[in-house]
Formats: structure tokens, sequence, C-alpha cells
């Protein structure tokens, strides 16, 4: 697993920071981190609460890593 850290990816659903790792062979992702950016900056988001958010983010993620 490669650790990463992605500091500003613009979705058209919000504009996020992301910390996790990422398996390039098998195309496994995990998410340990996340923030998103408010009108105040950044704050944390329970990576627990926004599974909606996360699955979203997945494939722009793995897309960016490869």
């Amino acid at each position: 697993m490669q650790k990463f850290n992605i500091s500003r990816i613009n979705t058209d659903f919000g504009i996020f920071n992301v910390i996790g790792t990422y398996n390039k062979k098998c195309k496994e992702l995990q998410i340990s981190q996340l923030y998103q950016m408010g009108t105040d900056g950044w704050f944390e988001m329970d990576i627990n609460r926004a599974p909606s958010v996360v699955e979203k983010l997945e494939p722009l993620i793995i897309n960016h890593m490869n």
C-alpha cells in the first residue's frame, strides 16, 4: 500500500483534501482522513458518517492516482 496525500482535489460536489493509502495493483483505496473546503477553510469530515461522499470520491481518487 502506498500512502498518499492529495492536498486539493476539485469535484462537482466540493473541494477536498484526502489522506490515505492506495494499492495500485488491485486498485484498493483506503481513506483515513477527509477534509472539505468550507467558507472558513478546511473542516474534517467524519468518513464513517459521510459514506456517500467517500463513494463519490473513490473513482476520482483512483483516476488521479493512476
